[in-house]
């Protein structure tokens, strides 16, 4: 559709978002009962504490999936290891990967930062209570279609997943 003589922009883009705890990890330490799970050399602060173990999900690669092809996101009522954290910097690093999110890093290296709650600066949210992680979805979704960026997400292309059903 033509608005203005200007095309109109395109509205299509995807946007995955993960939840830390048991979804991008695993229980700590344990690939006995979940042999694709991976355990890694770093300490998961989560659910006491232990060997951080990547899920099946995030050991294969979420660009792997469809969400390979969409923008990424997490949204997290904890913390992880901390901001600062090697864990922490290790789940932006070498998990929040897929070729679109890689090529729009590139473009806004700033995004590989966390942002807390619902004040979002960024799509990679910590301390964000569950029941109201949907909250914080939105706001990662509207972070994208800021004019700066100008990622054109529809709700209808938003998908969450985490390991609690009330979120």
């Amino acid at each position: 559709a033509e608005t203005g003589g200007a095309p109109a922009p395109e509205c299509g883009a995807c946007l995955c978002v993960f939840d830390i705890d048991r979804t991008l990890t695993g229980r700590q330490g344990d690939t006995r009962h979940c042999p694709g799970n991976r355990r890694l050399d770093f300490f998961d602060e989560a659910y006491g504490g232990g060997k951080a173990t990547l899920s099946a999900l995030a050991a294969e690669g979420i660009g792997t999936t469809f969400c390979g092809g969409c923008y990424l996101g997490i949204t997290s009522a904890g913390g992880g290891s901390g901001e600062h954290s090697p864990w922490n910097e290790y789940l932006l690093e070498h998990v929040m990967r897929g070729a679109t999110q890689d090529a729009f890093t590139e473009n806004f290296p700033e995004a590989k930062r966390w942002s807390h709650g619902t004040d979002v600066q960024s799509p990679f949210v910590l301390h964000q209570g569950n029941r109201i992680k949907q909250d914080a979805v939105e706001l990662v979704r509207q972070w994208y279609g800021h004019p700066d960026r100008g990622v054109c997400i529809p709700p209808a292309g938003v998908y969450f997943f985490g390991d609690r059903t009330e979120n």
